[in-house]
């Protein structure tokens, strides 16, 4: 198993777009790092950055804050991320 740019592990990424959902995102981030060998990309396109995000350094975890992107952008930008 090799470590890529984005410093993930795993060959799987789930890729989750939300906008203005903090509560519900940090439930599904904490399950799915805690419970699943999948990486993560969270492509956040709220006006306001998720402060507690952008902070939270884990291992499979990539926050993209990008709120005048389309959602094709956002998945585009997340896919050259993987």
């Amino acid at each position: 198993m090799s470590i890529d740019s984005a410093g993930f592990h795993s060959n799987l990424t789930v890729v989750i777009p939300s906008y203005s959902r903090p509560n519900c995102l940090y439930n599904t981030i904490d399950y799915l790092l805690e419970y699943t060998p999948f990486n993560v990309i969270v492509l956040d396109a709220s006006t306001v950055s998720n402060y507690k995000l952008t902070r939270l350094e884990r291992p499979r975890l990539l926050y993209l804050h990008m709120p005048n992107a389309s959602i094709e952008e956002r998945l585009l930008h997340s896919v050259s991320c993987i």
